[in-house]
């Protein structure tokens, strides 16, 4: 239920729940509605949502120790220098003397 797929179905079925071998009534107890919702909403949007902050947090935590470039291998690090260093140098531009008698 807290992945919300399918909730509403379970929902109905704890309305119309009675006891243990015993057949459904329909909208027995109306209150096991409030409680869905509750355990939805607390379920799915806080529970689900923190243990999304945690591991995305741990992965910030873990992509600082471990550098920048982690997820790359030795070459492509390498390679990444290599751009890095062709992004400083600035080629010079010659511009050519003209030696001529009109000038």
């Amino acid at each position: 239920m807290s992945t919300t797929e399918g909730w509403v179905d379970v929902m109905y079925q704890m309305i119309d729940s009675v006891d243990i071998d015993m057949q459904p009534i329909e909208n027995n107890n109306i209150f096991w509605s409030l409680f869905s919702m509750i355990f939805v909403f607390f379920g799915n949007f806080l529970i689900l949502d923190l243990f999304t902050g945690v591991v995305v947090s741990t992965f910030n935590k873990e992509k600082e120790i471990l550098g920048k470039n982690f997820l790359l291998t030795e070459n492509q690090k390498k390679w990444l220098e290599q751009k890095k260093i062709c992004m400083k140098i600035k080629p010079k531009i010659l511009i050519p003397k003209v030696y001529s008698p009109c000038r």
